[in-house]
């Protein structure tokens, strides 16, 4: 974990004044087929209530690493509730 610092800024400002269009990505699909073929693409991910939903949530923690350039960040904001159910009372005996 390290720190990261936010600009106290509108950030529709920021996309005005950056002089290009702004780099975002947001897409209905499945996570890990959608962005199944990007390495090292992103200088950020942010994810909101977002890893709970996986079915196997480091899955989805090692594509985040994979999208993310080095040195780049994960914003995370949700729960991380994410849990193993057993199916059965024969799964809890060890």
């Amino acid at each position: 974990l390290r720190a990261a610092r936010v600009p106290d800024v509108v950030p529709a400002a920021l996309l005005r004044g950056g002089g290009g269009e702004p780099d975002f990505s947001m897409a209905a699909g499945e996570f890990l087929d959608v962005y199944r073929d990007q390495r090292e693409a992103w200088d950020a991910v942010a994810a909101c209530f977002f890893v709970d939903t996986a079915p196997v949530a480091l899955e989805y923690v090692a594509a985040i690493w994979r999208l993310l350039k080095p040195g780049g960040a994960w914003v995370n904001l949700g729960p991380l509730l994410y849990h193993w159910v057993p199916t059965s009372g024969a799964d809890l005996e060890g």
